[in-house]
């Protein structure tokens, strides 16, 4: 089953029931929030936002996997990168942020990214934004 998110940004139907349960306290009103953001962006960028995810996951994955630290400057351009996505998707609201970490956090990381990152990826990038916005960003 895609994810809320998925669901959200390529137009298909979250039913307000599922969204509770899947993101959270969403909101109606954040539910309109995203679907506004997605006819912004367009579809194209949708297309090359999923795609970037995509190449952004894999990067996250072999610097993990080959035991980077997170703190060195490339896995920090990861991390930047990674805040500004999610920044283009929250639209900087705080409450889709906060139900997107709660998605993540009761649904797990594999579920919730559909299969695309696994729970020590997902610690690891945490490990990297938190250096990344301890070191003011």
């Amino acid at each position: 089953m895609p994810s809320v998110k998925h669901r959200s940004l390529t137009g298909q139907a979250v039913n307000t029931p599922a969204l509770t349960t899947q993101l959270g306290a969403v909101t109606v009103d954040q539910l309109e929030t995203l679907k506004q953001r997605r006819e912004a962006l367009g579809e194209d960028a949708i297309h090359n936002v999923e795609a970037e995810w995509t190449q952004l996951i894999a990067q996250a994955q072999a610097a993990a996997a080959n035991d980077v630290d997170p703190a060195s400057e490339s896995v920090q351009r990861i991390a930047q990168r990674w805040q500004e996505l999610i920044q283009m998707f929250t639209g900087g609201d705080p409450g889709i942020a906060r139900s997107l970490n709660t998605l993540y956090q009761q649904e797990g990381s594999e579920k919730a990214s559909q299969g695309m990152m696994d729970a020590a990826v997902f610690d690891y990038m945490g490990r990297a934004i938190a250096i990344w916005q301890a070191n003011g960003n």
